[in-house]
C-alpha cells in the first residue's frame, strides 16, 4: 500500500518525482528535508540507479533532526552536521560501504563469511561469486588474470602498512598502501590483480598492459569498480592502482560508468579523505558493523 501511494504521488509530480512525505507532515522543515533528499536521488540516477523507486514515506523524528527515505536499493538518511547521505555506506558489512582515510572499519571488524575465490585469497560472497566470472570473462578475452590480494585481517593489513613503511618512509607508504582498519581489503569486497602469465607481474608495470585496459573497460559489468583512479589521490588519498578493483554490485556499478564518476566519494557525496586526521568531523567517523 505504501509503495503504491508512493507511485502515486511521483505520478501527480508532488516533490518534483521525489521522496513521499508523511500525510500529516505541514511544516517547513520537514518539506526542506524532503527537497533536499529528492536532490542527492537524483543525483544518483534516481529511479534509473541503483536506490530505484521510492518506498514508503519519510520518516522523521519529531524534532526533525533525523530523516529517513527508502528506496528500494537502500535508505537515504539526512542530518542537519551531514546533510544527505546513503544509509548503507556507513555500515562495515555492506557493499555500498566507503573506507578511507577518514572513515575506518569499527574495532575488531571482520566479515562475517568469506569464500576462496583463487587459493589462498577470499572474498565476502558475493564479491567471490562475481570475481570468479570476471576472471573467466577475461580469460575468454585472451587477457587472463590472477589474484593477488584478496581479504586481509586487520593483523595481516598492519603488517603490510609496516613493510611498505620500512621500504617507501612514511609518507610514500601512506599513499600506497593504507593504515590496519583503513584498507577496504579488510571488508573481503576488493582485491588485486595481475596478468597470469608474460612479464610484468609487478604492480609497476601494471598500468601499461591490455589486462589494465580490460578492467578499465569491463570491471563494471561484474559489479567491480578500478577503486582509485588516476587524479584522485586529493579524494581517495592513494595514488593510481588500476589493478585494485572493489565490489559495489552491478547496479552500482553502472551507475559510476555512466555518470563518469571517478571516485565513490564523489559519487556519493561524500568529503575527499586526502590524508589522516587526528580528529574527525561527524561525516567521518568509524563505520557502523551494520543498521542504518
Amino acid at each position: 500500500m505504501r509503495r503504491r501511494r508512493a507511485l502515486l504521488v511521483l505520478a501527480a509530480g508532488l516533490l518534483a518525482a521525489g521522496p513521499v512525505l508523511p500525510a500529516h507532515a505541514s511544516h517547513e522543515p520537514e518539506k526542506r528535508v524532503a527537497a533536499t533528499i529528492t536532490e542527492h536521488w537524483r543525483s544518483l540516477r534516481a529511479e534509473r540507479g541503483f536506490l530505484g523507486e521510492p518506498l514508503g514515506e519519510l520518516r522523521c523524528d519529531p524534532a526533525v533532526t533525523r530523516c529517513t527515505q527508502g528506496f528500494a536499493g537502500g535508505s537515504i538518511v539526512w542530518e542537519p552536521a551531514r546533510g544527505p547521505y546513503l544509509a548503507a555506506a556507513d555500515r562495515a558489512a555492506s557493499r555500498y560501504a566507503v573506507v578511507n582515510k577518514h572513515r575506518p572499519l569499527p574495532e575488531g571488524y571482520a566479515p562475517a563469511r568469506l569464500r576462496e575465490v583463487a587459493p589462498g585469497h577470499r572474498l565476502v560472497p558475493a564479491a567471490a561469486r562475481q570475481a570468479k566470472a570476471l576472471l573467466a570473462a577475461a580469460a575468454e578475452d585472451g587477457v587472463a588474470l590472477r589474484v593477488a590480494s584478496g581479504y586481509r585481517s586487520t593483523d595481516h593489513q598492519a603488517a603490510a602498512f609496516r613493510r611498505w613503511t620500512r621500504e617507501l618512509g612514511a609518507e610514500r607508504a601512506a599513499q600506497q598502501s593504507a593504515r590496519p582498519r583503513h584498507s577496504e581489503h579488510e571488508t573481503g569486497l576488493a582485491m588485486d590483480l595481475l596478468p597470469a602469465s608474460g612479464p610484468c607481474q609487478e604492480f609497476g608495470c601494471f598500468a601499461d598492459t591490455e589486462h589494465a585496459g580490460w578492467l578499465a573497460e569491463h570491471a563494471y559489468e561484474h559489479g567491480f569498480v578500478v577503486r582509485y583512479q588516476e587524479g584522485q589521490e586529493d579524494v581517495t588519498g592513494f595514488t593510481y592502482e588500476p589493478w585494485h578493483l572493489r565490489f559495489v554490485g552491478e547496479p552500482l556499478a553502472r551507475d559510476l560508468r555512466a555518470l563518469g564518476s571517478d571516485s565513490l566519494e564523489e559519487h556519493l557525496g561524500l568529503s575527499p579523505a586526502p590524508a589522516y586526521a587526528a580528529s574527525l568531523p561527524r561525516d567521518r567517523q568509524p563505520l557502523r558493523w551494520s543498521g542504518d
